[in-house]
């Protein structure tokens, strides 16, 4: 397809138009538009907008896709940091308890 791509560092949005009728998706048809992101992927909702000019009407569907983002997945840095930090949390919890029991 000889579409055109139009998009801005920071807008939240990609529109892809065909710049004339011959090359344009006939309605009941389909298309798969693709670009690269340096962000990885994660779940979000798309919304596609058509227009046919004969008979001068909008067609819209919308769903969820994969889209660029952050991931909220911490890395195993934090992970294995909060572990420790646990494991110094109960065993500061265990020789309080021993202490005021009279054990230690």
């Amino acid at each position: 397809m000889d579409w055109g791509v139009t998009y801005n560092a920071g807008d939240t949005s990609i529109t892809w138009s065909a710049p004339s009728d011959q090359s344009a998706a006939a309605p009941g048809s389909s298309a798969t538009f693709g670009f690269t992101s340096a962000e990885p992927p994660v779940p979000g909702d798309y919304q596609s907008i058509g227009f046919d000019p004969a008979l001068f009407k909008f067609y819209t569907n919308s769903g969820a896709t994969s889209v660029p983002g952050i991931s909220s997945v911490p890395e195993p840095s934090s992970v294995v940091l909060a572990f420790i930090s646990m494991g110094l949390a109960g065993r500061f919890v265990a020789m309080t308890h021993l202490r005021s029991s009279g054990c230690g």
